[in-house]
């Protein structure tokens, strides 16, 4: 697992559907670094500067949320709810669409037991397509 100053990487836990936290974790430790603060205060200062956004499973289906915290956990997105996937596809290209435009400092991510969990809704090509992602993250390492 990549390391900063106590700073890991769970990917047996995460699964980034894109971007990296490699940017997000090189600024806290330089951050941290250079004022001496402690992980907290780093992120306060790094505040929004790097963006990253969780995707989530809840009774009515996939949304998606801040992950910083920064800002509540407010939910960004929600598709409609109402298709074979619910919603996954629509979220997923959402956090596509919203990573292109400042790739240097988004990422988003899914809990891998969100997706295990609710395995069954995703269809084939979904799945397949986040096989290949898990595989590719996993090759970063």
């Amino acid at each position: 697992m990549p390391k900063g100053n106590g700073m890991t990487i769970d990917r047996d836990v995460f699964l980034y559907l894109v971007g990296t936290p490699q940017a997000e974790m090189a600024a806290l430790d330089t951050i941290m670094q250079r004022s001496g603060v402690d992980l907290p205060t780093a992120q306060e200062r790094l505040g929004f500067e790097y963006r990253k956004l969780t995707m989530v499973r809840s009774i009515y289906g996939w949304y998606i949320r801040s992950a910083t915290g920064l800002d509540g956990r407010a939910i960004i997105f929600t598709p409609y709810q109402n298709t074979e996937d619910k919603g996954f596809s629509e979220a997923l290209a959402y956090l596509r669409e919203w990573y292109t435009s400042d790739p240097d400092h988004r990422s988003a991510y899914v809990h891998i037991r969100d997706l295990e969990q609710n395995v069954g809704e995703l269809p084939d090509e979904v799945f397949d397509e986040l096989s290949a992602i898990h595989k590719t993250n996993e090759e970063e390492e």
